[in-house]
């Protein structure tokens, strides 16, 4: 049978570019019995793991034909077929979660505090009398004008309530 695709020597190349095309490498002798994912890492060790498990995963990498899984073995004379791995995309910082204001999180630290002493229902109460507090203070004209100037994209005029 021959192989419409050319072929090019599996021996080991430490630091090798990553490939811009799709390449496909026969497995020599020695290399027989190798994990797929330990004949990645000698050939191209720049790819990160992460990476190789999801070119795997999407069936990108074929070893004579099929898809593989990280730990398969490779046979003596096997192709492997290598997708253009190209740079590595750009890792973009982690999101860091908005600080809590310290008295939001003392108040936070207090209700669990007061609610690990059992006083769950002073809690619900003091929390209910808040509740219609802020009620209250949602029916105020100041907040009337809050929210008027916020929908008509203004600033609010709270000067006439001085």
């Amino acid at each position: 049978m021959t192989n419409p695709k050319p072929t090019k020597s599996a021996a080991p190349v430490a630091g090798a570019p990553l490939t811009s095309k799709v390449e496909t490498r026969q497995i020599s002798p020695d290399e027989a019995g190798l994990r797929v994912d330990r004949w990645f890492k000698r050939h191209f060790p720049e790819l990160p793991h992460g990476r190789l498990e999801k070119l795997l995963r999407t069936g990108q990498v074929r070893v004579s034909g099929a898809r593989v899984k990280a730990a398969d073995r490779l046979a003596s004379g096997a192709e492997v077929r290598i997708p253009p791995l190209g740079p590595a995309p750009e890792r973009t910082a982690p999101r860091v979660p908005p600080a809590i204001d310290p008295e939001e999180a003392a108040a936070l630290r207090e209700t669990k505090r007061l609610m690990k002493l059992g006083l769950a229902e002073q809690v619900a109460q003091r929390m209910t009398v808040e509740f219609q507090a802020f009620g209250e203070r949602l029916q105020s004209p100041e907040a009337h004008e809050a929210f008027a100037a916020f929908m008509a994209r203004r600033a609010p005029d709270f000067s006439q309530f001085d």
